[in-house]
């Protein structure tokens, strides 16, 4: 039971002890690292201390508090108001003895599970020697097979903007395979790894990023089966390509630090990736629906 629970835990995608079987070397039938983040949040949602308030909405002006019930500063007098009042609510400048402070700077985590769509793209195919094959390629993204489908959002929010980092852990198959490309995917995977700024367009709250594609290929061309070593440590990881991303973005606060994310995204990207003897150009525009269970806290400025 010990080991299993170590396991659980360190189970790192890419490692020998992660490889869905069948395709490189003998191991685990699941990949548990996904549960093992699950675990890990669920550890820090019950002692993470803080607070966390909702974000301002995107028209209200920094410094002006959290509660406007009356317009300050009105030519017209407001009805039921005693003259007295009136002249506090018509007092020029900030109030005696109310301090105006900043709006809070939010940090937060989020793990975001969901699903994703990739629609059919072009596939080339180079090998030393032999004519270029062109496919257009059909892929299955298998969200909910292991290893999961997820992107896991570190961030910081001030008055509903800020800025994030995103590892969106994307996979595809080729489902068409040929006589010649009879087995294609990336599926430890198509890893895009986000910088996003999160902001308004008119009271729409949206992401935009930019970053890089990290591939795992796995692949058979022609009869040679690509070895699933090399690149980052040694594990079969590559520096691929670039990527970019946009999309909405909507969180429902549960508790003071617990909350919900929904979003929508789009992203678009190209890698280059290793096949035996050759190279893989591979395009991938992707639609992803996450709900992201999350935790975060605040502070404020002295």
């Amino acid at each position: 039971m010990r080991n299993l629970f170590f396991r659980f835990l360190v189970c790192v995608p890419g490692s020998r002890s992660c490889q869905r079987p069948g395709w490189s070397a003998p191991g685990h039938r699941f990949c548990l690292f996904p549960a093992g983040l699950v675990t890990a949040f669920l550890l820090l949602v019950f002692v993470l201390p803080g607070f966390c308030r909702p974000e301002n909405p995107p028209d209200l002006p920094p410094g002006t508090g959290d509660i406007n019930l009356l317009p300050l500063n009105s030519p017209e007098p407001v009805e039921g108001i005693s003259d007295n009042l009136q002249m506090t609510l018509n007092f020029p400048g900030p109030l005696p003895g109310i301090r105006d402070e900043p709006p809070q700077r939010i940090f937060y985590l989020e793990l975001a599970p969901g699903i994703s769509y990739v629609p059919p793209m072009l596939l080339s195919v180079d090998q030393e020697g032999e004519e270029r094959i062109f496919l257009w390629a059909r892929y299955e993204t298998a969200s909910f097979k292991p290893p999961l489908y997820y992107s896991v959002r570190l961030g910081q929010t001030r008055n509903g903007k800020g800025w994030e980092a995103e590892m969106n852990h994307l996979k595809i198959y080729l489902k068409n395979t040929t006589r010649e490309i009879s087995r294609f995917s990336i599926s430890h995977g198509y890893n895009q790894l986000f910088v996003n700024r999160l902001m308004y367009k008119g009271k729409v709250p949206v992401r935009v990023g930019a970053g890089v594609v990290i591939a795992h290929p796995e692949n058979t061309i022609r009869g040679n089966m690509l070895e699933e070593t090399g690149g980052i440590f040694g594990n079969g990881y590559y520096l691929a390509g670039p990527a970019i991303l946009a999309g909405v973005r909507h969180r429902v606060n549960l508790t003071g630090w617990l909350f919900l994310s929904f979003s929508g995204n789009v992203t678009a990207a190209w890698a280059s990736v290793k096949v035996s003897e050759g190279r893989a150009s591979v395009p991938v525009v992707a639609l992803q629906l996450q709900v992201a269970p999350g935790i975060c806290t605040s502070f404020r400025k002295i």
